[in-house]
């Protein structure tokens, strides 16, 4: 197992769920090409707490990302751009940057608590499909530039404040 299965950050998050040589594991669970590439055996242990600790996280990342959608909705109705969205989607990255600076040179942060924040919470609270659905309405209602604008907003501004959460507790 490598750093970043342990670290438990990117597209790694679920491999350290499936171990094929976990002894005294049950055997025969299908992860539907998670972690095993579709293949049967045994599953870690821990796998229940963590799919807890990432459905607990998801849920609260997306009642608050609802929360937030509401809100905009209801103080500014007339708003062109997504703000909600962005907002959103910048807070995520500049949390997920945070993270990743403070668990990479340290152990402090259990894997349960790494999958409920980043692959839970943050994956429940951002959402890069609203984004692609929004950015195509704004091109089909004719606001090109705000739709650009909406687009180099949220790319940079994401790639921008996941490097400045990532340098401010690293």
């Amino acid at each position: 197992v490598g750093p970043d299965i342990e670290r438990g950050i990117g597209k790694h998050v679920v491999i350290h769920l499936y171990n094929k040589n976990v002894p005294g594991t049950t055997s025969g669970f299908w992860i539907g090409g998670i972690g095993g590439l579709g293949e049967s055996g045994p599953v870690n242990p821990e796998f229940w707490k963590h799919a807890a600790a990432v459905m607990v996280g998801g849920g609260i990342g997306s009642f608050l990302r609802f929360a937030a959608g509401a809100w905009a909705v209801h103080h500014h109705p007339s708003a062109k751009l997504p703000w909600a969205t962005l907002g959103v989607n910048w807070l995520g990255c500049l949390l997920i940057g945070m993270i990743y600076g403070w668990v990479e040179n340290r152990t402090m942060l259990g894997v349960s608590l790494r999958y409920f924040l980043v692959t839970g919470f943050l994956g429940g609270f951002t959402t890069f499909s609203a984004f692609g659905m929004e950015t195509m309405y704004l091109f089909k209602r004719g606001e090109g530039v705000t739709a650009w604008a909406y687009i180099l907003a949220s790319v940079a501004g994401g790639l921008l404040l996941a490097w400045v959460g990532e340098k401010i507790l690293r």
